[in-house]
């Protein structure tokens, strides 16, 4: 087997990609109705437009555009995307008062 996706690689790209595509939509559907019911669908919309949602399709355009500059990108946009979530994660926590207040007083 292991040989096979060795000689393969496109084939093993693919089912690799398919796999953690499904696995992290499956993720996240559950995700979104949890921060759903916590925040409302208001707060998930900000959530989501800040979130970085939109660096996934970039990187994935720049890596097909320029194959070599691949690794680069990548390190690049995981940095940005880190970072992005650190903060929003950080500021999440830090007002976690402020924001719970709506849901549970009506």
């Amino acid at each position: 087997m292991t040989d096979f996706f060795k000689k393969h690689t496109l084939i093993a790209s693919t089912l690799l990609l398919t796999a953690t595509g499904f696995a992290t939509k499956l993720l996240g559907f559950f995700y979104r109705i949890f921060l759903s019911r916590t925040i409302g669908a208001e707060g998930l919309g900000i959530c989501f437009a800040l979130r970085a949602g939109s660096i996934q399709t970039a990187i994935s355009r720049f890596v097909a555009a320029d194959v070599q500059k691949g690794k680069q990108i990548f390190r690049t946009g995981l940095v940005i995307s880190l970072t992005l979530s650190i903060a929003l994660a950080a500021f999440v926590r830090q007002q976690v008062s402020f924001l719970l207040i709506p849901v549970f007083s009506g």
